[in-house]
């Protein structure tokens, strides 16, 4: 019974997650030059900041194993992009944009990594 509770859980956070990944996704391009995928970009660096700091933030807390799933898989699993990600640079590739293909995977993934950095920094400011 758990289960289902957990599981119902983590579909309505994924719900969010997944309504705010195209909210943001929507509202980048709209702004951003064409030819480059910004608001994938976008929105998996500050997913990268945000499970990261979540992750860290929760580490010692008392919170049900619900809760976690909820935010963890549910919302921040349904508003990150990684998926899509590899598509947008495979097609940037295949469609011979070989420069954009590399900047895209290098900025993501290098990017990627300092925003988990800052979220692990960050959350632990916010214990101190």
């Amino acid at each position: 019974m758990v289960w289902l509770i957990n599981a119902g859980l983590v579909g309505l956070a994924g719900f969010v997650g997944a309504v705010l990944r195209f909210g943001v996704t929507l509202g980048v391009n709209a702004v951003a030059p064409r030819g480059f995928p910004y608001g994938t970009l976008v929105v998996n660096l500050t997913g990268c900041f945000l499970l990261a700091a979540v992750i860290t933030w929760l580490r010692d807390k008392t919170v049900s194993d619900g809760v976690r799933l909820a935010i963890t898989i549910g919302f921040l699993g349904a508003y990150t992009t990684f998926s899509t990600f590899a598509v947008e640079v495979f097609d940037l590739f295949k469609s011979g944009a070989t420069m954009r293909a590399t900047l895209y995977l290098a900025a993501s993934v290098g990017l990627g990594l300092l925003a988990v950095w800052l979220g692990v920094v960050a959350a632990r400011r916010l214990e101190a």
